[in-house]
């Protein structure tokens, strides 16, 4: 399986950041905390929210 969380914060330290920090939380396992459009698209729900973030170096 790909590693996600490795491969994003390899990629965030070769802009030097001195710190990158992962939660460890499943969004995905976690339906009381975390909204997840992969939990919901995978349940078949009609209706699901998505959300985007974004990191600009300049």
């Amino acid at each position: 399986m790909f590693d996600l969380l490795n491969y994003n914060k390899d990629k965030l330290l070769r802009y030097h950041l001195k710190l990158v920090t992962a939660l460890g939380v499943d969004t995905y396992s976690n339906k009381e905390l975390f909204f997840s459009c992969r939990r919901s698209y995978h349940q078949e729900e009609p209706d699901f929210g998505c959300h985007l973030a974004c990191i600009y170096f300049k």
